[in-house]
């Protein structure tokens, strides 16, 4: 009974030990925080593009505002024991993950042409792309995007030259159609805005 109770004991506690990243590296799993689920519903929207029965793009877009930041970082340092705070985006940035039927994810970026191309607006006034980046997920990317499924590819997009508040939105085009997105976004608030046609 002794050495089945030291069994247990190791079990335990090397559980603990993955939970908490030893080294860095963690296992992924366990719900997050109440309050961290609650800010990432905030500055997160889906859209779905269909053609017919075929789901030619199904899309999470998340719009980076600095409390959904300081969140992650929270997240982030409860996962990894040697984690440093990410700073808040210079500009607005949006990370959106993207999963077809089609297969075709090609996003443009400065390095190579794709077939949907990225576009941000604010208050009317078109963004410039300062750079888009895929994302190489990890068990941390799935901890802080826990709706990311196995057929999910993630980008990180960065835009300067436009307000950081006021009316935000988000596009996704290409030949097979669009998407968009929008926040209307003052400070700390943020709030889910009806989605207008692609200009």
């Amino acid at each position: 009974m002794k050495r089945l109770g030291g069994l247990l004991g190791l079990v335990l506690l090397s559980a603990c030990a993955a939970r908490k990243g030893v080294g860095g590296v963690i296992e992924g799993q366990g719900q997050a925080s109440r309050d961290y689920s609650n800010r990432l519903a905030v500055w997160t929207q889906e859209g779905v593009l269909h053609d017919g029965l075929t789901t030619v793009l199904l899309v999470r877009a998340t719009l980076l505002g600095d409390d959904l930041v300081d969140a992650q970082n929270a997240e982030r340092a409860s996962w990894e024991l040697e984690s440093a705070p990410e700073p808040g985006p210079a500009g607005p940035t949006v990370v959106f993950s993207a999963a077809s039927d089609l297969g075709d994810l090609g996003v443009t970026t400065s390095a190579k042409a794709g077939t949907w191309q990225v576009g941000l607006l604010v208050e009317g006034q078109r963004c410039q792309i300062e750079e888009i980046v895929e994302t190489k997920i990890t068990a941390l990317t799935h901890r802080l995007y826990p709706d990311l499924s196995s057929w999910d590819r993630q980008w990180t997009a960065r835009f300067s030259g436009c307000p950081t508040l006021g009316e935000t939105q988000f596009q996704l085009t290409s030949a097979h159609g669009a998407l968009e997105f929008g926040w209307r976004v003052g400070g700390d608030s943020v709030v889910a805005m009806r989605r207008a046609p692609v200009r």
